[in-house]
């Protein structure tokens, strides 16, 4: 998997624009994140590792408090 990072709004992909084969559209964030903590929900029930491009944004669903170090 690429990961470029985005310097500036300008430079993103826009709505429609391919990225490596796929054509992008707009999505509202509400239903990706849930569709994504399903699908690490799911990997963690079944004991099966989780696959590279779940591991980078696992820790976004974990349980934790404002005042942990």
């Amino acid at each position: 998997m690429r990961r470029d990072p985005i310097a500036h709004d300008r430079d993103a992909p826009r709505t429609r624009s391919d990225l490596e084969g796929v054509l992008l559209e707009q999505t509202p964030l509400k239903p990706v994140v849930e569709e994504l903590a399903h699908a690490v929900l799911a990997h963690r029930r079944s004991g099966r590792p989780l696959p590279e491009s779940l591991r980078v944004i696992v820790d976004l669903f974990q349980p934790g408090f404002d005042d942990e170090g």
